[in-house]
């Protein structure tokens, strides 16, 4: 009996992470990202944005589509601002800032692994403004994150730092619902060829 419930486990397991496909990478001043986005069941077009694209240790978790819209408003809002303050910066020879821009973001909490998958309550990620040594930042800082099943397991954190605007343009991008939706249309239509 134990051995078919832990067999059952597995196999459940295992389909949930095979519905889960990374469908676009981004990149930042300090490496790659990628998002993945749930293809079929329930879960369908639900998004994770896999902040350390190397390790897949840490995401962020993006559920209704209503979340992916707010965190695409919370990136334009707050990259504008830095814009702003950059040319402020720069009008008054201003080479030393660390500064947080005052908004944070929605989501729909962390997922991050520790031994196994944890998941934490909505988590916000702040925006902030690096300046120091001619190097200009546009930073995404996701804090640590308790589990939901265990208050003392925490995540790591992490800092997305970006150097341009394409770099934002092209995260922004992995939100558009028309390249989820299309990249979910294609992945199923494949699928579906090779049924039997």
């Amino acid at each position: 009996m134990y051995n078919l419930i832990l067999l059952v486990l597995c196999l459940l397991i295992s389909s949930l992470s095979v519905s889960q496909t990374e469908y676009g990478i981004s990149e930042t001043f300090k490496g790659d990202f990628s998002a993945a986005v749930i293809t079929e069941g329930n879960g369908q077009g639900d998004m994770y944005l896999i902040v350390d694209k190397d390790k897949q240790t840490q995401a962020l978790m993006f559920k209704p589509e209503k979340r992916r819209h707010e965190f695409v408003k919370f990136l334009v809002a707050s990259f504008k601002k830095y814009e702003e303050w950059l040319e402020i910066a720069e009008k008054n020879n201003v080479d030393d800032l660390n500064k947080t821009i005052d908004m944070t973001s929605a989501n729909d909490g962390v997922a991050f692994k520790y031994g196994e998958w944890h998941w934490s309550n909505r988590t916000p990620v702040v925006s902030k403004i690096y300046i120091k040594g001619g190097i200009k930042i546009f930073a995404l800082v996701i804090p640590k994150a308790s589990s939901k099943s265990n208050q003392y397991i925490k995540s790591e954190g992490c800092v997305l730092q970006f150097t341009d605007k394409s770099q934002i343009e092209s995260l922004i991008n992995l939100f558009s619902t028309g390249v989820i939706y299309l990249f979910i249309y294609t992945t199923n239509q494949k699928e579906n060829l090779f049924k039997s």
